[in-house]
């Protein structure tokens, strides 16, 4: 059976989208995309803030949560909050031991409470942003040993490590 050219391009075309166009006019290959799409942009969303954290840590050399729990307490860091105070008695609670040194007045207060610049620093706030900050501007002091806590006292509290909360609830 010889099937004429135009009936052969006919059938061509209509089983074979050429175009985005076409493909996408198809039922069968609409809901895969979309659905392949809506849970691309669910994970982007998801893990952001990992990202930005991740992104930040090339700056800085940080410490992750687990690495502060164990190091020596012969020769403690000084962990320095660098939220509001408002957000550091907040529900949210702090590293138990921290100082709460917003970061507006870090630069102005730290040297009342770490003398000296070679001792280790771990800076905190929710989520190491504004740690990252002020980590500049304590290197920029003369610190040598600044560390931000890596994801910040949001990793602090995935982690389940111990925390205070003004009140005594933890």
């Amino acid at each position: 059976m010889v099937v004429p050219p135009a009936v052969l391009m006919a059938m061509i075309q209509e089983a074979t989208p050429v175009t985005a166009a076409g493909w996408t006019s198809r039922p069968e290959f609409l809901a895969p995309l979309g659905f392949g799409i809506l849970l691309l942009l669910v994970l982007a969303v998801l893990k952001l803030p990992d990202f930005q954290s991740w992104r930040r840590a090339r700056a800085h050399e940080v410490l992750l949560p687990i690495d502060l729990v164990q190091l020596n307490p012969g020769q403690p860091p000084a962990v320095v909050d660098v939220r509001t105070e408002a957000e550091f008695h907040g529900p949210k609670g702090h590293v138990r031991g921290a100082l709460n040194i917003p970061l507006a007045g870090l630069v102005k207060h730290i040297g009342a409470h770490v003398a000296d610049t070679k001792q280790l620093v771990v800076l905190v706030d929710w989520n190491d942003k504004l740690s990252h900050q002020a980590a500049l501007l304590l290197e920029a002091r003369g610190y040598r040993w600044v560390r931000p806590l890596k994801g910040g006292l949001r990793a602090w509290r995935a982690m389940d490590l111990p925390i205070a909360i003004t009140g005594g609830r933890r």
